[in-house]
């Protein structure tokens, strides 16, 4: 209703507001225009005095807004590494082999005589206390220490890619992009972009080696491993250094890995969610458990409850098991548990068939006594007598 034919007194809402389309929308969004409203105040030579208070704070509210310093809305920085291994050929399915195999530093002995296979798409983890040799096992395997003892063979196409706890095999005066440009020379522009996604960017890839933190050394050492495609991956404690995200983008990594892996950690969770088999490094000797690391703290326990409860026996005449358990593969193991199962099932057969046999004389001499008692009894003698 136009304001002219309201009279005296009288108030109606506030329909409309001027000003811009925009600045309209954004005053009714925060609700200035809904709940106004104009008031005829007195007529004065045919002109409206009006109330407009409500009015003047719409309008002072849009001089407001007007000065307001618009943001842009901040873009989301990415701060998960993103890493995928993907082995350019397959291998053969025997891929290493290792028999006999020793090791000492000037008079201290680390392993005798220890032997293993690992078959394809394998994921071993070699455990043990610190010092007793598990880095050096993968440092003879990749030929960066001589063993004093013993063969290493490979198997057919096998290409390994190496990740260093030390990161001795980065060059602390390169940069990142030198780095990996060096030792992948043939790289595109576009595939230097991988460093992107282990969260190098703009300037960080200038960065010198010698320069960065421990994380930031593995993540530049897993970025050369993704581009190595390797078919088997040799890791030395790649857990250490990382945050908690990475180190589950990491595992992932592993367990979608098509090729093998041995690694060493002391990374008990990262073990038990990527490790097939274990090989725990003992008293100079490995002893192999195929399962994770529950499987192995359970197997341990009841060895050790085994050999606490086992009565002494002389074996002083009992030719010696020269088996290494170390040696045995996942499908001799099978084999043999398959034969230990074979042997309970065949003496249980034998406890159940000397059962009935006993049970058996049992009831006959039950029944034999129970006759001559009826024999040598007096009313028997007597029955004979009159007859």
């Amino acid at each position: 209703m136009p304001l002219t034919m309201v009279g005296v007194g009288e108030s109606r809402p506030i329909l409309r507001i001027g000003g811009s389309d925009k600045v309209r929308t954004h005053l009714e969004n925060l609700g200035f225009v809904v709940a106004g409203s104009v008031k005829i105040v007195n007529t004065m030579g045919g002109n409206l005095i009006v109330n407009v208070k409500e009015t003047r704070v719409a309008v002072s509210r849009e001089k407001q807004l007007d000065k307001i310093e618009r943001l842009e809305k901040p873009v989301e920085e990415n701060t998960r590494m993103n890493l995928l291994f993907s082995p350019r050929i397959q291998s053969g399915n025997d891929v290493l082999s290792i028999e006999h195999l020793s090791k000492s530093f000037d008079t201290e002995t680390l392993f005798t005589d220890i032997s293993f296979d690992l078959k394809r798409g394998e994921r071993v983890a070699i455990i043990g206390d610190n010092g007793s040799g598990k880095t050096t096992i993968l440092k003879i395997i990749t030929n960066l220490v001589d063993a004093d003892g013993g063969t290493v063979r490979l198997g057919t196409n096998v290409d390994i890619g190496y990740y260093d706890q030390a990161h001795q095999v980065l060059h602390g005066e390169k940069t990142i992009f030198e780095e990996l440009r060096d030792d992948y020379p043939t790289m595109t522009n576009t595939e230097i972009r991988i460093l992107a996604a282990f969260l190098f960017t703009e300037d960080d890839v200038f960065k010198q080696i010698s320069k960065l933190s421990g994380g930031e050394r593995g993540r530049v050492s897993l970025a050369k491993l993704m581009l190595s495609d390797a078919n088997f991956l040799i890791l030395d404690e790649p857990t250490n250094h990382l945050d908690i995200d990475s180190k589950e983008i990491l595992e992932r990594a592993v367990n979608h890995f098509e090729g093998t892996v041995l690694y060493v950690s002391h990374d008990r969770y990262f073990i038990n969610r990527t490790a097939t088999r274990l090989l725990d490094l003992t008293q100079k000797q490995l002893v192999n458990y195929i399962g994770n690391y529950d499987y192995y703290l359970e197997k341990k326990e009841a060895n050790e409850l085994a050999q606490l409860t086992a009565p002494v026996i002389d074996t002083a005449d009992q030719p010696a098991d020269t088996a290494s358990d170390s040696k045995l593969t996942w499908q001799q193991q099978k084999e043999e548990q398959a034969r230990l199962r074979k042997k309970q099932n065949a003496g249980r057969k034998r406890n159940c068939r000397t059962g009935r046999k006993k049970r058996v004389s049992g009831r006959t001499v039950i029944r034999s006594q129970k006759w001559d008692r009826y024999r040598t009894s007096p009313e028997t003698r007597i029955r004979k007598g009159s007859q």
